[in-house]
């Protein structure tokens, strides 16, 4: 026998001799029963979610045909329930080595909200499972910074490790990894910079507090996986700072259904552990105020840094169009365009490459308010007429008419005497009323000219989120430019920055907000063709843009 094979067979004897030859290495996850009159958990009325181990055979280093003795339970309440569910058939499939059906290309996890939701904790308990589950894997439990790590490390604790009867693995001298005995490793890394986590094999990790981290930290958690084709975890708050924005293009981009990510909402109204009244009162504590009330308890996205559509939230203004809304286009649109009614409105900009429109689509709710849905948004490269053809196929993608009989454009005012390209002699209006659609300018009192910025877009701002906290302006997620337009179009010097990438799509919104929901009295065509509103130089330098 070899010096190293006679060093392993000490090393099992050894370890036979402190915890045995067979060990219950199980984990069961079960949801949480409630006792209606106590409104607290009841344990006894739980039900198994989700499952993994066995009888581990420590000499021959594999599973025997046992069933366990005993389980490591976790509990969990009904609002981590969608995510155990998700991630156990996620995981079946994993192990059978068939994991692209039913989950193409889904390499990644996002887990959003507010505080108290068991965003955390569910994570954690699903990659200690999968530990379990697939021995000789490697699992990486990342935080901002090692102080933080303690919310997970309590999880960890609760495994029998170390000299403790029936122990799984052992942790190792500095606490940084915990390795089990079927050889799974389980590493706490901090994410304070992403050359910490360049370096090593993963095959699945979480980013705890993501938020916190920079985005190059994902980044090169991501590329490991490849090895194994596993997956990442991200937890998450709304971010409040710039460092973390790159969170909110995950979820933007998750809920516009981009391929590569699934993401689950975590709130803390569904944990029966908390008192909800402690969390409520957050918003009237003049230390915190509401907005962060808003952003760390409900887990509202707000505007980070100084952005141009201050109100928009892509939680509250992104979302489906909800049953009890009325469709009524055809009854809205004659009052603010000239007596011309219309299902669909497109509404462009023209002065930058790539061309841009929207699509908006207007519906009454219950009490009789109407609010404007951006349904679709394009911005193919070429001219007025790709972009038409562009909003063409957008149609015929999400089944809606697009044909001059039941669209319209709101157009860049500057498109009535000139064209994309600027060429003498052509304007961009005349190239879509060749197409027989009907145009209109963005203000009914101008010719030739664009509304004031800053005023359009306090319309726009306004109509967001109204001071009876009414979203008045929404889009669909998969309108995404739209989406991330009013999220990230920022100010620059207390303007809006017309060199944002942003600008262009968010210019679409404020033209639909002001045609729309002019915050002005109407004029008749007698007051509107004498008067017309004064301007700085300011205003002109940035109009039309």
């Amino acid at each position: 026998m070899t010096q190293s094979a006679q060093h392993a067979a000490t090393e099992i004897l050894a370890a036979e001799q402190l915890g045995g030859r067979f060990v219950d290495i199980a984990v069961d996850i079960r949801s949480w029963g409630r006792d209606p009159s106590a409104k607290k958990p009841h344990y006894e009325s739980s039900k198994s979610l989700l499952s993994a181990g066995g009888v581990w055979d420590r000499r021959l280093s594999k599973w025997t045909d046992r069933s366990p003795s005993r389980y490591l339970t976790w509990h969990v309440h009904a609002g981590q329930e969608h995510s155990i569910d998700w991630f156990g058939r996620w995981l079946e499939a994993y192990i059978a080595g068939d994991r692209l059906v039913g989950f193409e290309d889904v390499y990644s996890m996002l887990n959003v909200g507010g505080r108290r939701g068991g965003k955390s904790d569910a994570s954690a308990k699903l990659l200690a499972l999968f530990g379990v589950a697939v021995p000789e894997s490697i699992v990486w439990l990342i935080c901002p910074a090692l102080r933080k790590t303690e919310e997970l490390r309590r999880i960890f604790r609760s495994i029998p490790s170390g000299t403790e009867p029936g122990a799984w693995g052992r942790w190792s001298a500095g606490q940084g990894k915990l390795t089990l005995w079927t050889g799974t490793e389980y590493e706490f890394r901090t994410g304070d910079s992403a050359e910490l986590v360049k370096d090593g094999r993963c095959d699945v990790g979480l980013l705890n507090e993501s938020q916190m981290m920079e985005n190059g930290v994902y980044r090169n958690v991501r590329a490991p996986i490849a090895d194994t084709g596993g997956l990442i975890m991200l937890t998450a708050n709304p971010p409040d700072t710039e460092r973390g924005f790159w969170v909110q293009d995950v979820y933007d981009a998750a809920r516009g259904g981009t391929p590569g990510w699934v993401f689950f909402e975590f709130a803390s109204e569904n944990n029966p552990t908390i008192d909800h009244r402690a969390l409520e009162t957050m918003r009237d504590d003049p230390a915190i105020g509401e907005d962060e009330y808003l952003r760390e308890v409900k887990g509202q996205f707000l505007a980070v840094g100084d952005r141009v559509y201050n109100s928009w939230s892509p939680r509250l203004n992104v979302r489906e169009i909800p049953d009890q809304m009325e469709p009524w286009a055809r009854e809205f649109t004659p009052e603010y365009l000239n007596g011309w009614a219309f299902d669909l409105v497109a509404v462009a900009d023209f002065q930058r490459q790539p061309m841009v429109a929207s699509v908006w689509d207007f519906f009454r709710d219950p009490s009789g308010i109407v609010h404007a849905w951006c349904i679709a948004s394009v911005s193919p490269d070429g001219d007025e007429f790709a972009l038409m053809d562009a909003v063409d196929d957008k149609g015929r993608e999400i089944a809606r008419d697009t044909s001059p009989q039941a669209m319209c454009f709101v157009a860049d005012a500057t498109g009535e005497y000139q064209d994309a390209g600027r060429n003498p002699g052509k304007n961009s209006w005349e190239y879509l009323e060749s197409r027989g659609y009907r145009v209109f300018a963005p203000d009914a009192r101008l010719r030739r000219k664009n509304p004031d910025v800053l005023e359009t877009v306090r319309t726009a701002n306004a109509m967001m989120r109204t001071s009876s906290g009414h979203h008045r302006i929404n889009a669909l997620p998969g309108a995404l430019q739209v989406v991330k337009a009013c999220a990230r179009w920022k100010n620059k010097n207390g303007y809006p920055n017309k060199m944002s990438q942003w600008a262009h799509v968010g210019d679409t919104v404020r033209y639909m907000a002001h045609r729309f929901f002019p915050r002005t009295k109407r004029f008749s065509k007698f007051e509107y063709e004498l008067v017309e509103p004064a301007t700085t130089s300011r205003d002109r330098e940035l109009d039309g843009f």
